[in-house]
């Protein structure tokens, strides 16, 4: 079963040190905050700052289910503009259960 706008039902301490959010600002909505200075981020809104394509590729990762890596444009709860190098991974059981593991990295810091 998918949780409707496939929210965050989990991240580790390095993704809270990375964003600079916490637990209680990120379980439970769509990562899609971080594509924008301050969160604000409308799920069918444009995203001026992040590339057209890149978020074109994710969308169809998601709707097919495969795993997808690439370069993406993001934003740390303080404003401050990262590059993230996000993979996700689909991992699904039992038919029922589906979800992305996501990994983050913060790009410029390689």
């Amino acid at each position: 079963m998918e949780e409707p706008d496939l929210p965050i039902v989990y991240a580790s301490n390095p993704f809270y040190d990375l964003t600079g959010y916490s637990p209680g600002e990120v379980i439970g909505i769509n990562c899609r905050f971080l594509q924008a200075p301050g969160g604000k981020v409308r799920k069918a809104g444009s995203r001026k700052h992040v590339d057209q394509d890149v978020l074109r590729k994710l969308r169809k990762a998601i709707e097919e289910k495969t795993e997808v890596q690439a370069e993406i444009t993001n934003f740390k709860k303080d404003g401050t503009r990262f590059t993230n190098l996000l993979t996700m991974v689909p991992v699904s059981w039992d038919g029922s259960h589906n979800y992305f593991v996501g990994f983050q990295c913060d790009a410029g810091a390689l």
